[in-house]
């Protein structure tokens, strides 16, 4: 009998491994939507939480999940929408104009400028800058991005029935779960073959690092994209609207940000002779937007999910890389369940300390590895 039930047993995980690649062969042209019905449930679920313990919700599951669905979508995504909408049209007025004649004053006062800022510095001051071949290069470049923005909506055009059965899915997949996220955990660590404590810890750590990097990076890279708006507009800054969506951003990305945008437009200003733009510009990004990151980022964002700016960094741009933005959230996931792995392992299997609870409420009070790489 031993032997029949091993048998039955290696037979039933090849059953299971073939089973598993075909599903996720099945549900891979739509695992994007999928994860980011996952992330997007997590945040919602404190928002359905809090409608589903008001009275005239109670005991209504179906209508409180159309209700967060709803909100969600006028919130967020009809502004998305529009957002990405106004800042397609700037971008092609803008870069119209460029390739047009109407900027040949502009041309001539800013490469008189350039050339009046060479001559002040020694090893420049032979260099001499043609404005026909700098407006040229100018031009081609715009020409270039127009074409480039073209093609893309032509193809986002030839993708559309794609879109619209991923966001389909990702709509059927958020209506699922939301109502049934704690089922779903449970779910997940009966499953596991890990003891409770660790499956909790786990995916604990993964909630509040969604969350802490949704409120740390993008809710704060258009708080302080709408602050450089502001300013843009008291400047006079042509294209306002289409400077402060490209703010937002280049606010998501660490280390640069804002300033790829600020310091360049500040000196264009100054060296055209218009001090007052570079003023505000200047004012807006070091006296409001740079306080504002230092102090609502440690509000925003979980100690429980606290990586060292290194790995951080690491994070960011190897999630970027490896999955387009939102690695931006699956790269610090990943990196805080790495170390995570390695606190439990340390704590709880390496054999060096007792195999108890206590030593995981250790682990959730702060990742020790992450403060020592």
């Amino acid at each position: 009998m031993s032997g029949n039930n091993q048998q039955g047993r290696v037979f039933f995980y090849v059953i299971f491994a073939l089973l598993a690649i075909l599903t996720f062969l099945v549900i891979e042209p739509f695992l994007a939507a999928i994860l980011l019905a996952l992330i997007t449930v997590v945040l919602l679920r404190p928002l359905y939480v809090w409608l589903d313990n008001r009275k005239r919700f109670q005991g209504r599951s179906r209508l409180v999940t159309t209700v967060t669905i709803l909100l969600f979508l006028i919130v967020l995504i009809v502004p998305l929408v529009l957002i990405s909408i106004a800042m397609f049209n700037q971008v092609v007025e803008f870069l119209e104009e460029v390739t047009s004649l109407e900027i040949e004053s502009s041309m001539t006062e800013l490469t008189a400028a350039v050339e009046d800022a060479l001559q002040k510095i020694p090893p420049l001051s032979e260099i001499e800058i043609s404005e026909e071949d700098f407006t040229q290069v100018l031009q081609n470049v715009a020409k270039g991005i127009l074409t480039w923005l073209s093609n893309l909506a032509i193809s986002l055009g030839s993708t559309l029935p794609a879109l619209f059965i991923g966001g389909l899915i990702f709509l059927i997949v958020l209506a699922t779960l939301l109502p049934r996220f704690d089922d779903l955990g449970d779910r997940v660590q009966e499953l596991s073959p890990l003891d409770l404590n660790v499956s909790q810890l786990y995916l604990h750590r993964a909630n509040v690092m969604i969350t802490s990097v949704v409120k740390g990076v993008f809710l704060l890279a258009i708080l302080q994209g709408l602050i450089m708006g502001v300013f843009y507009w008291l400047a006079g800054i042509p294209f306002a609207t289409f400077w402060t969506l490209l703010s937002m951003a280049f606010a998501i990305l660490p280390v640069v940000g804002i300033s790829f945008i600020v310091l360049p437009m500040a000196v264009i200003a100054l060296l055209t002779g218009n001090t007052t733009a570079a003023i505000l510009v200047l004012i807006g990004f070091y006296v409001f937007v740079n306080p504002l990151d230092i102090i609502l980022r440690p509000r925003l964002v979980s100690k429980e999910a606290y990586l060292n700016f290194t790995l951080m960094l690491l994070a960011l741009f190897g999630g970027i890389s490896l999955a387009g933005l939102l690695g931006m959230i699956y790269g610090p996931v990943i990196m805080l369940l790495f170390l995570t792995s390695l606190d439990i392992y340390t704590q709880y299997y390496s054999g060096r300390a007792p195999q108890t609870p206590a030593d995981l409420e250790s682990v959730e009070a702060g990742s020790a590895t992450a403060e020592l790489i």
